[in-house]
């Protein structure tokens, strides 16, 4: 009997070149800057009625979530689209906080492209 060679569906359409996991740490602890960015734009909204959120919080309820449970998690009673806006909008006051912090530190921070773009490079393949 011949051997036979099975090809994933995903490997066939969607070449495998490298494999990177970056578990929050291994490349760079960016978590504290994501919890001052959510902080600053949920105080700006009076969430939590201006009380910011706690390290408690952050990790209960948007630390390693997608961005629909984080949404979900934090505005229950909201359309999802106007939740996922404002986590869009803290992903660019994110940015900006690792822009200052390289100014700050004096080095590059690693980069990351934006949702847009790596969208954009996922739906050309």
């Amino acid at each position: 009997m011949a051997a036979t060679s099975a090809v994933s569906p995903l490997a066939a359409t969607v070449p495998v070149q490298a494999v990177l996991f970056d578990i929050d740490g291994t490349l760079c602890d960016s978590d504290p800057l994501h919890h001052v960015a959510f902080q600053e734009m949920l105080l700006a909204i009076g969430y939590n009625n201006g009380v910011p959120i706690d390290d408690e919080f952050f990790i209960k309820n948007i630390a390693g979530r997608s961005d629909v449970e984080a949404a979900q998690n934090l505005f229950p009673d909201c359309p999802l689209e106007k939740g996922l806006k404002f986590l869009e909008d803290k992903d660019t006051k994110y940015r900006r906080l690792g822009e200052a912090s390289e100014q700050f530190l004096g080095k590059k921070l690693p980069r990351l492209e934006s949702r847009e773009v790596a969208e954009e490079k996922w739906r050309r393949h």
